[in-house]
């Protein structure tokens, strides 16, 4: 049986592969959780609203049932409670397919950014690991934790400078660039992300940056360069990326992927 996973095909035995698509169910039945668990807390509001509004139209159907016969108020209360459960379950409906647009739309919009955050890092990076004397990182470098740490375990641990003057100006630059993401609209509309929350998981990376910058700059003077502090770098900017992809990589969700991907490496054949 052929499958494909993340771009990449695997031949495998029929149990096998009927295993595993069982397994990758996982993804769209965590998404559909996730969207119901996004449901259920805009409900809140909704109940507020009944909390208020029930009694109130309860008791002024009561009084207008009075000026009908006995017969009469059970169809005028039915008619009644089928409007009002009727409107509140269409406006729910609605709310729920505008919300969820205009996530969908946010996303892409997230994906966006973190590529472009991705990219410059990156970038300056390659530039500053030369400047610093370090091998030169591939432009995967900031994919994955496991493309870091590969690129971490090839560092010696000391290195001579070649430009402190560049690694100077490049250390300014990449302080300047993820500060300057405070100032960017985008950085308050990110998903699952709270860069711009104060006391916030993610808010202190910028503060963390800054604190290495400063101590570093005051060790440029030196010759040689560790492999500590240049990892040190490399750590906070791969969070400050992982914070802006995080709709995309959930823990559980990456966890999952690494044991289909062990099963399909272990029990398949690749293509």
């Amino acid at each position: 049986m052929r499958l494909s996973f993340y771009s990449q095909t695997y031949e495998t035995t029929l149990f096998q592969g009927i295993r595993l698509r069982l397994m990758m169910l996982w993804f769209p039945i965590r998404r559909l959780l996730r969207a119901l668990k996004r449901l259920a807390k805009r409900q809140i509001i909704w109940i507020a609203v009944l909390v208020i509004f029930v009694p109130t139209a309860g008791a002024m159907l009561y009084a207008v049932c009075n000026a009908f016969s006995e017969e009469s108020r059970f169809v005028v209360v039915f008619e009644v409670a089928s409007i009002v459960l009727s409107s509140v379950v269409l406006l729910q409906i609605q709310e729920a397919i505008q919300k969820e647009t205009e996530r969908n739309l946010q996303l892409k919009r997230q994906w966006s950014f973190y590529s472009e955050i991705k990219s410059e890092l990156t970038t300056l990076t390659i530039q500053l690991a030369s400047a610093f004397g370090h091998p030169s990182p591939d432009w995967d470098l900031f994919n994955n934790q496991k493309t870091l740490n590969s690129y971490l375990a090839s560092l010696g641990e000391v290195t001579i400078r070649k430009e402190p003057g560049t690694a100077i100006s490049l250390l300014f630059d990449i302080r300047d660039y993820v500060n300057g993401l405070r100032n960017d609209p985008r950085s308050y509309y990110l998903i699952d992300c709270d860069l711009m929350e104060p006391c916030s998981r993610d808010s202190h990376l910028f503060e963390s940056l800054d604190l290495f910058i400063k101590y570093n700059l005051d060790n440029l003077s030196k010759n040689e360069s560790t492999k500590l502090e240049f990892e040190q770098l490399l750590n906070i900017e791969m969070a400050i990326i992982a914070s802006t992809r995080r709709p995309w990589n959930y823990a559980n969700d990456i966890a999952h992927r690494l044991l289909i991907k062990k099963v399909l490496e272990t029990r398949g054949q690749k293509f």
